[in-house]
């Protein structure tokens, strides 16, 4: 009984933990994106 509760609660603690890297490897992704677009503009200006 209390091994069963225990492994649900693994569980959930698994697919929350995966949901997190997810969403952390959008979150990087978009603010590299941001910071390539910034270099590149800022690049421009100078060469302008």
């Amino acid at each position: 009984m209390v091994r069963r509760k225990v492994h649900r609660i693994l569980q959930c603690w698994k697919l929350r933990k995966k949901g997190v890297q997810k969403s952390l490897a959008r979150f990087r992704s978009q603010n590299l994106e941001d910071l390539e677009t910034k270099l590149i503009s800022e690049y421009n200006k100078i060469l302008a």
